[in-house]
């Protein structure tokens, strides 16, 4: 920031320094035309006055004692001098230029200390506002060094934050495999449970089997005794009750499956 504002200031003095009259007239105030100096020679000799004007008055008006510069008069009466100049061959060309009237001079003066003026008031300001742009960056670098230092910190609050989050992760990730151990011990529960139900559904169709086979004994032997009936039909009756708790204790245990089955989906 600092060069680039240095930058600028040194554009815009080349820019002052460049205004459009410089071409045609130097700075310091000396009313020289900026060119090859010219060897100008103003004999006494050639000097004549066309006017019935004294000389002395003349030089009078010339030459304020006060020190105030003169003001233009256009009816005033100004010495024709004539003057002797150098060759064309010293100066390189056949033009040589003249100074213009004095108040030609004066009107490019004051134009020229205006564009300078007001080309040194944008200076100002331009220097004021980049003056308070640099104290700006200045500001924001200093903040920017501070939030460096902070960050780079061995305890700063962004390693705190960091370490923080790690160990959240690591907990998470422990609790997610610990869920899915648990999950698969159930999953294998539900299978032992499955097989056991195997086995009983097994054991129920060789009772049901036996209950059947005992049933046709017993109608094939239907002459037999009251007191043989009436045994069988005891047997019979322990056998259905028997039979119906078996089928009790299969649909207890279908449900705690199913239950079982239902958490499971939910977990997973």
């Amino acid at each position: 920031m600092k060069e680039n504002a240095g930058r600028v200031v040194e554009y815009l003095q080349q820019q002052v320094m460049e205004w459009p009259g410089k071409r045609y007239w130097t700075s310091g105030w000396t009313n020289t035309p900026n060119c090859k100096p010219l060897a100008a020679k103003t004999s006494a000799a050639t000097t004549v006055l066309t006017t019935t004007e004294n000389p002395a008055i003349s030089r009078e008006r010339q030459h304020d004692p006060s020190g105030s510069k003169p003001q233009y008069n256009p009816k005033a009466v100004t010495p024709n001098v004539a003057r002797d100049l150098a060759s064309s061959e010293e100066f390189g060309n056949g033009l040589t230029p003249t100074e213009p009237p004095y108040h030609i001079q004066r009107a490019r003066e004051h134009h020229l200390e205006q564009l300078i003026q007001e080309q040194n008031e944008k200076i100002d300001r331009l220097e004021r506002t980049l003056g308070v742009v640099l104290e700006g960056a200045e500001k924001k670098e200093a903040l920017l060094h501070r939030v460096e230092k902070a960050l780079s910190a061995p305890n700063s609050p962004v390693e705190l934050v960091h370490a923080q989050m790690s160990s959240q992760v690591s907990a998470m990730t422990m609790s997610i495999d610990n869920v899915s151990k648990s999950a698969q011990g159930q999953r294998q529960a539900i299978d032992g449970v499955q097989r056991q139900l195997d086995g009983l559904t097994i054991s129920l169709g060789e009772a049901i089997s036996q209950v059947t086979v005992v049933a046709s004994k017993v109608n094939d032997l239907g002459t037999a005794s009251i007191a043989t009936s009436t045994s069988v039909d005891k047997r019979l009756g322990i056998i259905e009750k028997s039979n119906t708790n078996w089928m009790e204790n299969l649909n207890d245990i279908y449900h705690s499956v199913q239950t079982v089955g239902a958490r499971m989906e939910q977990m997973e």
